[in-house]
């Protein structure tokens, strides 16, 4: 990273900088083998359920379709 922070090419900079300033994220996701990616798929999932209703359906219908979707 140090070799190609002066870099002239805008979008090695900008991944760069990113790196850096949330670097104990990058250094977790590297040392650790746990990931939210389960989780990060059942919000997905809710929200598609949820755009898909939008403007037609109450709240109720809602919550009874969900627990059948995940």
């Amino acid at each position: 990273m140090n070799a190609n922070k002066d870099s002239k090419i805008k979008e090695i900079r900008s991944s760069i900088d990113g790196i850096e300033k949330d670097y104990a994220s990058v250094e977790n996701s590297v040392m650790f083998k746990e990931s939210n990616g389960v989780l990060e798929g059942n919000v997905n999932r809710l929200k598609m359920i949820k755009r898909s209703m939008f403007g037609k359906a109450s709240f109720e219908l809602l919550r009874r379709k969900v627990p059948y979707n995940i």
